[in-house]
């Protein structure tokens, strides 16, 4: 195998190209040329794309208008403020499918005696996971309606814009998925119950 992957040239200027398993795009060191991996069909139903729904002028707009939100801010910063960059990630994730049951007991401690109280949370959740090894992205601000993806065609990509590859593969997003959804369901217990729990 290692061998037939050395020989995977950039069609641009067939330099060798350099990529890690599960990398869909490919951007040429040499030329600078990016591209897509010619994958089976079976491997593309697994990947889809949210299409970008925003231009360049509907950013500068909302960031205008947070330049002008909040009594913290200078009181000049929409005059005076400068955007001096616009870039836009495609930022590689997987969204996980669960059901999810947390039973818990605990002591209801408030100003009079200590009650017990026993509860169960269930949800069922499509828990975004991004799919990188550290990122400063957050994963519960994400509102992706399923209208928005399509198959993944990199025709529909921007081309000023920067694709991620994806650095996990599924078991380990499944993984941070059941650790993520864990401490939901702890949050929730405490913004419901302050008490001394036992789950």
């Amino acid at each position: 195998m290692p061998e037939i992957l050395k020989e995977i040239r950039c069609p641009h200027c067939s330099a060798p190209l350099k990529f890690d398993k599960g990398d869909i795009i490919f951007t040429c060191q040499y030329c600078g040329y990016t591209g897509v991996f010619d994958v089976s069909k079976s491997f593309t139903f697994e990947h889809s794309l949210f299409v970008n729904q925003l231009n360049k002028d509907m950013i500068e707009n909302f960031v205008r208008d947070w330049f002008s939100e909040g009594f913290l801010k200078p009181p000049d910063l929409r005059r005076r403020g400068k955007i001096v960059e616009k870039t836009l990630l495609y930022i590689p994730l997987w969204i996980i499918s669960l059901n999810a049951l947390t039973s818990y007991e605990g002591y209801f401690e408030r100003l009079g005696p200590s009650v017990v109280r026993r509860d169960t949370i269930k949800g069922s959740y499509d828990w975004v996971v991004i799919a990188r090894k550290s990122t400063l992205f957050p994963e519960r601000e994400y509102h992706l309606g399923p209208t928005l993806k399509v198959p993944f065609d990199i025709s529909r990509i921007e081309k000023y814009s920067i694709v991620l590859n994806s650095e996990i593969g599924s078991e380990e997003a499944e993984e941070r998925a059941v650790e993520a959804v864990k401490g939901f369901h702890l949050s929730l217990i405490h913004i419901s119950e302050p008490t001394r729990l036992g789950m």
